[in-house]
Protein backbone atom coordinates (compact mmCIF):
# COMPACT_ATOMS: atom_id res chain seq x y z
CA UNK A 1 0.00 0.00 0.00
CA UNK A 2 1.35 3.59 -0.64
CA UNK A 3 0.66 6.31 1.68
CA UNK A 4 0.14 9.84 0.72
CA UNK A 5 3.09 11.80 -0.39
CA UNK A 6 3.95 15.28 -0.44
CA UNK A 7 6.74 15.95 -2.95
CA UNK A 8 8.48 19.53 -3.42
CA UNK A 9 10.70 19.65 -6.22
CA UNK A 10 12.51 23.12 -6.60
CA UNK A 11 14.85 23.58 -9.96
CA UNK A 12 15.58 26.62 -11.59
CA UNK A 13 13.02 26.00 -14.01
CA UNK A 14 10.07 24.32 -15.40
CA UNK A 15 11.26 23.39 -18.75
CA UNK A 16 14.01 20.96 -16.59
CA UNK A 17 11.45 19.10 -14.74
CA UNK A 18 11.23 15.68 -17.03
CA UNK A 19 9.01 13.59 -14.55
CA UNK A 20 6.17 14.91 -12.79
CA UNK A 21 4.78 11.66 -11.34
CA UNK A 22 1.65 11.88 -13.21
CA UNK A 23 -0.16 8.84 -12.23
CA UNK A 24 0.49 8.46 -8.25
CA UNK A 25 -0.83 12.38 -8.57
CA UNK A 26 -4.02 11.20 -10.57
CA UNK A 27 -4.26 8.34 -7.85
CA UNK A 28 -4.40 11.24 -5.39
CA UNK A 29 -1.39 9.14 -3.29
CA UNK A 30 0.77 12.33 -4.53
CA UNK A 31 0.67 15.69 -3.90
CA UNK A 32 3.52 18.18 -6.12
CA UNK A 33 4.28 20.87 -5.13
CA UNK A 34 6.68 23.25 -7.38
CA UNK A 35 9.21 26.02 -6.72
CA UNK A 36 10.61 27.32 -9.62
CA UNK A 37 13.45 29.60 -8.97
CA UNK A 38 13.51 31.35 -12.48
CA UNK A 39 9.95 31.52 -14.03
CA UNK A 40 8.91 34.50 -12.25
CA UNK A 41 9.73 37.85 -10.91
CA UNK A 42 10.56 37.13 -7.20
CA UNK A 43 12.69 33.63 -6.33
CA UNK A 44 10.94 31.00 -4.83
CA UNK A 45 12.65 28.36 -3.24
CA UNK A 46 11.75 24.89 -1.02
CA UNK A 47 12.12 26.71 1.93
CA UNK A 48 9.22 29.18 1.25
CA UNK A 49 7.23 26.10 0.06
CA UNK A 50 8.33 24.27 3.39
CA UNK A 51 6.96 27.36 5.64
CA UNK A 52 3.72 28.25 3.31
CA UNK A 53 2.54 24.23 4.29
CA UNK A 54 4.63 24.48 8.12
CA UNK A 55 0.89 22.74 9.39
CA UNK A 56 0.82 19.97 6.86
CA UNK A 57 4.61 19.27 7.09
CA UNK A 58 4.37 18.84 10.92
CA UNK A 59 1.29 16.38 10.55
CA UNK A 60 3.45 14.45 7.85
CA UNK A 61 6.31 14.54 10.51
CA UNK A 62 4.39 13.82 13.88
CA UNK A 63 0.91 11.87 12.52
CA UNK A 64 2.33 10.41 9.79
CA UNK A 65 5.54 9.30 10.54
CA UNK A 66 6.66 10.66 7.16
CA UNK A 67 10.15 10.52 5.88
CA UNK A 68 11.70 13.53 4.65
CA UNK A 69 14.19 13.58 2.29
CA UNK A 70 16.56 16.63 0.84
CA UNK A 71 18.36 16.72 -2.07
CA UNK A 72 20.59 19.80 -3.64
CA UNK A 73 23.19 22.34 -3.32
CA UNK A 74 24.64 22.30 -0.09
CA UNK A 75 26.54 26.18 0.11
CA UNK A 76 22.69 27.49 0.87
CA UNK A 77 19.81 25.20 0.05
CA UNK A 78 20.48 22.40 2.34
CA UNK A 79 21.25 25.31 5.71
CA UNK A 80 17.63 26.75 4.22
CA UNK A 81 16.04 23.88 4.35
CA UNK A 82 17.49 22.81 7.76
CA UNK A 83 16.53 26.55 9.36
CA UNK A 84 13.03 26.46 7.88
CA UNK A 85 11.98 23.13 9.52
CA UNK A 86 13.76 24.36 12.53
CA UNK A 87 11.06 27.09 12.43
CA UNK A 88 8.19 24.90 11.66
CA UNK A 89 8.70 22.98 14.44
CA UNK A 90 9.43 25.87 16.94
CA UNK A 91 6.03 27.29 15.21
CA UNK A 92 3.65 23.96 14.62
CA UNK A 93 5.04 22.18 17.68
CA UNK A 94 6.18 24.66 20.14
CA UNK A 95 9.85 23.45 20.60
CA UNK A 96 12.75 25.65 21.15
CA UNK A 97 15.29 26.17 18.28
CA UNK A 98 17.63 23.81 20.65
CA UNK A 99 14.31 20.98 21.14
CA UNK A 100 13.75 21.26 17.49
CA UNK A 101 17.05 20.67 16.29
CA UNK A 102 17.41 17.55 18.89
CA UNK A 103 14.18 16.64 17.12
CA UNK A 104 15.74 16.65 13.31
CA UNK A 105 18.45 14.44 14.95
CA UNK A 106 16.54 12.05 16.30
CA UNK A 107 14.23 11.83 12.47
CA UNK A 108 18.11 11.63 10.87
CA UNK A 109 18.88 8.93 13.45
CA UNK A 110 15.89 7.02 12.92
CA UNK A 111 16.36 7.19 9.24
CA UNK A 112 13.36 9.25 8.68
CA UNK A 113 15.36 12.81 8.05
CA UNK A 114 18.04 11.92 5.20
CA UNK A 115 20.28 14.59 3.24
CA UNK A 116 22.18 14.59 0.03
CA UNK A 117 23.87 18.16 -0.52
CA UNK A 118 26.96 18.87 -2.71
CA UNK A 119 28.63 21.74 -3.94
CA UNK A 120 29.56 22.63 -7.80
Amino acid sequence: MISRLMKIIAIKCSSWLFCCSEAWTKAGHLELRTAFSRDQDHKLYVQHLLRSDASAIWRLLDVDKAHLYVCGDARHMASDVHRALVDILCQEAGLSDQQADQYLTDLETAGRYQKEAWVT
